[in-house]
């Protein structure tokens, strides 16, 4: 019995020493130069009398490093089948002036989630930009057009 109460005795004490140890850690914002890329977005409204609305986007990413090729070179874009509908989108990758459209074999439109009782079913849009490189700009237009509200009135 003195030996199972002298386990859990060091058992508590191991763990209120793990506890109480205490870990620092440390971080920073990046500089504007040390960021991977930089980003332009623009939309426009255009709302409805009954409370639709579609919403003109336009994002441009300025690729600054390897690292943000590799991060922004495929996106995604999420979206509710049931309310919205994505339209007009283009893509492409601008290398100095040279255009490089995404071909539609590098656009994939499928349900992310499924729908599940009180929820809507989620879908997404995954697209994987040409030739990026160090001083790419990326750039995405769509038209997201909700076509319900979600309070009446």
């Amino acid at each position: 019995m003195n030996t199972r109460l002298a386990m859990t005795f060091k058992g508590y004490l191991l763990t209120i020493i793990f506890l109480s140890s205490s870990s620092t850690l440390y971080a920073r914002w990046e500089k504007p130069e040390e960021a991977s890329a930089a980003l332009l977005f623009h939309s426009e409204y255009q709302i409805e009398k009954d409370g639709t609305y579609k919403e003109k986007v336009e994002e441009q990413l300025f690729i600054q490093n390897d690292r943000g090729r590799d991060m922004f070179g495929t996106r995604y874009l999420s979206y509710s089948k049931d309310v919205e509908k994505i339209e007009n989108f283009t893509a492409h990758t601008n290398n100095g002036g040279q255009i490089f459209p995404i071909e539609s074999s590098q656009i994939v439109d499928e349900a992310s989630v499924s729908s599940v009782y009180g929820f809507d079913a989620r879908y997404q849009i995954t697209y994987s930009y040409p030739k990026v490189e160090k001083g790419s700009i990326l750039v995405h237009r769509h038209t997201d057009h909700v076509l319900s509200t979600n309070f009446p009135g």
